[in-house]
């Protein structure tokens, strides 16, 4: 029973641990560039987060959905769950892009009128966009290899996203080219990240499948 909780728990863990390494990597680097973008990597994050945390709860209520059905060996309705989730998700996702493509700068507005701070900050969040798509098929994935009790995986999409891509990327982005560098090097790793997370899944559900033409 522990060893089945830990499956679950600890690639979680790695996820906030790895989260918080390059929060503190994104910081040092910002900083090169000046104290207004900091304030502006902080409200990104900020302003992020809402996004973020709605389309990680619709992934979370999704998941003992995907742990009952998988404990019942009703593979079939596991799948329609998995599609159902991965499609509002992506619909949620894209919803928040055009609102932050929209209002982005009126929203900024709200935390600080400083516009060098401002101008900086708005480009990061349009550099974010272009990964905003990606956040609910990588959150689903997740969610159902922990659900599955596939630890394995669920560690290498979290361990792949940040220490695999991101900060490798960070460093090489911004030495290439600065500060462009800097703010697209997220989008592209959660782009690879996403196709890591789409084979890993479709291994797995040609698995479940074959187990289920087995029965």
């Amino acid at each position: 029973m522990y060893a089945e909780i830990l499956k679950i728990g600890i690639p979680s863990a790695f996820s906030n641990i790895a989260m918080t390494i390059c929060f503190v990597f994104r910081n040092r680097i910002a900083a090169s560039y000046g104290d207004f973008v900091i304030a502006g990597s902080s409200i990104n994050q900020g302003i992020g987060s809402i996004s973020f945390m709605l389309i990680t709860a619709l992934a979370m209520g999704y998941q003992p959905f995907a742990g009952f059905n998988y404990g019942a060996k009703n593979f079939e309705r596991l799948k329609a769950g998995f599609r159902v989730t991965i499609l509002y998700s992506t619909v949620l996702s894209v919803f928040f892009v055009v609102v932050f493509a929209l209002g982005g700068r009126s929203i900024f507005t709200l935390f600080i009128r400083d516009e060098t701070t401002v101008d900086a900050g708005v480009k990061m969040l349009y550099a974010t966009l272009w990964a905003l798509p990606f956040v609910g098929i990588q959150m689903t994935m997740m969610v159902t290899f922990q659900a599955l009790g596939k630890s394995v995986l669920a560690t290498i999409v979290t361990l792949g996203r940040d220490f695999l891509f991101y900060l490798p990327l960070l460093f090489l982005f911004n030495s290439l080219w600065h500060f462009n560098g800097f703010m697209y090097s997220q989008p592209v790793a959660d782009g690879l990240t996403t196709c890591v997370a789409l084979v890993l899944s479709a291994r797995l559900f040609k698995t479940l499948k074959a187990a289920n033409n087995g029965k």
